[in-house]
């Protein structure tokens, strides 16, 4: 199989360039990534989805889906009347909800929010059969748009899943604050993480994150190290990681941890991924979920879905092969993990 090496590829082309070319791009980028520090650091007022949201009351689900999106956030609630929206801002509070096809309205999606954490668990056990899916989306959304990937998500593993939403925002732009954010998430979704153990039987239960979003997985296992003994913490069923926007030798040192927490972890790569490829360059190193000269990680599988990555950039989600992982067939994406692997090295 070849592998591509974009961030080398460019880096090559500019160099070998004539001495004008050469300037005129370095001074490119070099406006590219002042431009997006200066937006960054703008007042930034906070973007609200177009979803009707409202207290679940007395009102009973009655889902025409046996998917439904459960959703928890830490994003920030802003409250108009009987209204709910949650804004691209920070929350220290958990709120918890629910998002399904409404049977009794045709199908229209409705939005829920629970009255508290018992309520929450108490309509997922309904659902969940024992087996809970946490999905943790990327950067670039708001809260509608991760209702939406979560509902893809739904479909795609024809599972109800628990939607953790973090207070990403919707622009690209933003690229480094949802990054900062991803850290912040990281307490709030431990503490989810801990609640939702102690109530799933036989710990059943699986995480799964998609691009920046693994950085919130990441930072949940450091605080519950810190706060808890390991040897005490059962292991969650699987770690699947798909394209994880971190940088590789910092999750090197990471795995260990992130070993300690599940019994199966898997990294999905594609070499057709071109939004992990910029990542490299700006980031100046390769990202874990880089399929350019792999790392090997003790305990750790890489799964390259190439196959499966249909996006025009890459960077998808490969249900097909994660339903697999689901039903019990561990061994079956093994053929897929063919890229080569390396040691440590500066790119």
């Amino acid at each position: 199989m070849k592998v591509i090496d974009m961030n080398a590829t460019t880096i090559r082309k500019t160099s070998n360039a004539p001495p004008r070319v050469r300037t005129a791009v370095l001074q490119l980028l070099s406006a590219v990534t002042l431009s997006c520090s200066v937006i960054t650091n703008l007042p930034f007022q906070a973007q609200a989805s177009d979803l009707a949201i409202t207290p679940i009351g007395t009102q009973q689900i009655k889902s025409s889906s046996k998917n439904p999106v459960f959703f928890v956030t830490d994003r920030k609630e802003t409250i108009d009347g009987d209204k709910i929206q949650y804004v691209d801002g920070r929350s220290t509070k958990l709120s918890y909800g629910i998002c399904y096809p409404d049977a009794n309205a045709g199908g229209k999606l409705k939005t829920l929010v629970f009255d508290n954490a018992d309520q929450f668990f108490a309509e997922l056990a309904k659902f969940d059969k024992g087996e809970a899916i946490c999905f943790l989306h990327g950067y670039h959304r708001n809260f509608r748009t991760s209702v939406d990937l979560g509902f893809e998500t739904a479909k795609g593993l024809d599972r109800p899943i628990v939607l953790f939403s973090w207070p990403t925002r919707n622009s690209y732009v933003k690229y480094f604050v949802d990054e900062t954010n991803a850290e912040w998430a990281g307490p709030h979704f431990a503490a989810f993480l801990t609640d939702l153990g102690s109530r799933i039987e036989n710990r059943n239960i699986t995480i799964l994150s998609h691009s920046v979003g693994a950085k919130v997985v990441t930072s949940a296992f450091q605080t519950l190290a810190f706060n808890k003994n390991l040897a005490d913490f059962p292991k969650f069923a699987h770690v699947l990681m798909c394209s994880p926007d971190i940088d590789r030798d910092i999750f090197a040192e990471q795995a260990p941890l992130v070993k300690s927490f599940a019994s199966d972890v898997r990294i999905y790569v594609s070499t057709k991924d071109k939004r992990i490829a910029i990542s490299n360059f700006f980031h100046g190193g390769y990202r874990i979920g880089s399929a350019t000269k792999l790392q090997n990680i003790e305990g750790v599988e890489f799964v390259n879905f190439e196959a499966e990555d249909k996006r025009t950039f890459g960077h998808s989600i490969p249900y097909g092969l994660l339903s697999r992982v689901l039903k019990g067939e561990l061994a079956a994406s093994a053929a897929y993990s063919s890229l080569p692997l390396y040691k440590p090295a500066t790119p």
